[in-house]
């Protein structure tokens, strides 16, 4: 161990930094090197006291604090996903003052993610559905009941909600391609396709090959969503310009994927029947004339959906 006590202090000074504790020769180097990774953590160098343990740990160190230091670093760097896979470990560990200290430690990192979110949730006046109280957290894995609740809150039209719940937990450290996913399908629903696109572009390549998939496919359904959207706007724009032909040609594609689409269907109806005769001013002729313009209207939405089936065949 003094050995690499000594490549340990070489190795330090070659990162710039003059070791406080650690010495090439010394009776306990396992503790003068955690009190070093301590030191340089509290100097604001969490990244190097990381790399010290995980060099220590390499060197065939073992021991509860090296891993509950790993945790505090990890922390330190905003990677509270990583910190609390590290204390969870160690709360099985034989030693139960690092057990202890671990079961605490991820209490405070678990209260602190729940307080944020129900600051989100008293916000925007929402009873949480998943959520538990303060007083109720017990050993709850409150990231998965915070992706709950975006779901939840997204469901009931709420997606602002939903949004400030997932960057609350990105924003204290917690990582999961499920927040990401659910922060995309907020963005899509408060009408900010391009970000939530950008977000699902850059989950396509994540590790988890469930996620990637539904990345991936969500990917697809906001290209054709975004396709279909313009085409209902040249649709619309071609009708005001007084183009009703190129119009219904833009809308009745617009219809085939959103059959049950009212404005769809309004604008469809004002397409067709401009192409019609104009009704006389008699009450009963314009009477007459808009249960003609609603069969006018069926009768092309017939026809133009049996045409698409016999493509198909």
């Amino acid at each position: 161990m003094r050995a690499v006590s000594r490549e340990l202090v070489l190795w330090l000074i070659q990162q710039g930094h003059q070791p406080l504790h650690l010495r090439p020769t010394q009776p306990d180097p396992l503790t003068a090197a955690l009190e070093e990774a301590i030191a340089l953590r509290e100097q604001g160098k969490a990244a190097l006291s990381l790399k010290l343990l995980q060099r220590l740990e390499a060197e065939g160190a073992s021991s509860a604090w090296i891993t509950d230091n790993r945790a505090r670093a990890e922390l330190a760097l905003g990677q509270a996903t990583a910190a609390a896979s590290l204390w969870r470990q160690l709360e099985r560990h034989p030693d139960r003052q690092a057990a202890a200290t671990a079961s605490q430690m991820l209490d405070q990192l678990q209260r602190q993610l729940l307080e944020g979110l129900h600051h989100h949730c008293r916000f925007h006046s929402w009873q949480p559905r998943h959520l538990p109280s303060l007083e109720q957290i017990g050993g709850a894995d409150v990231l998965q009941l915070a992706l709950e609740e975006a779901i939840a809150s997204r469901e009931a039209q709420k997606p602002g909600l939903s949004l400030a719940l997932m960057e609350e937990a990105l924003q204290q450290g917690w990582q999961s391609p499920w927040l990401h996913d659910n922060r995309a399908r907020a963005l899509v629903n408060l009408g900010r396709g391009d970000e939530a696109l950008a977000v699902w572009e850059e989950l396509s390549g994540t590790a988890d090959p469930a996620a990637a998939a539904m990345a991936r496919e969500a990917i697809a359904q906001q290209r054709e969503q975004h396709h279909v959207q313009t085409l209902l706007e040249q649709g619309r724009q071609r009708l005001e310009q007084g183009h009703a032909h190129e119009a219904e040609a833009l809308l009745m594609d617009v219809w085939l994927k959103r059959p049950d689409d009212i404005t769809v269907l309004q604008l469809l109806e004002r397409a067709i029947n401009a192409q019609r005769p104009s009704a006389g001013n008699d009450l009963l002729d314009q009477e007459l004339a808009a249960v003609n313009r609603q069969l006018a209207l069926q009768e092309r939405l017939q026809e133009v959906l049996e045409q698409r089936l016999a493509e198909q065949r």
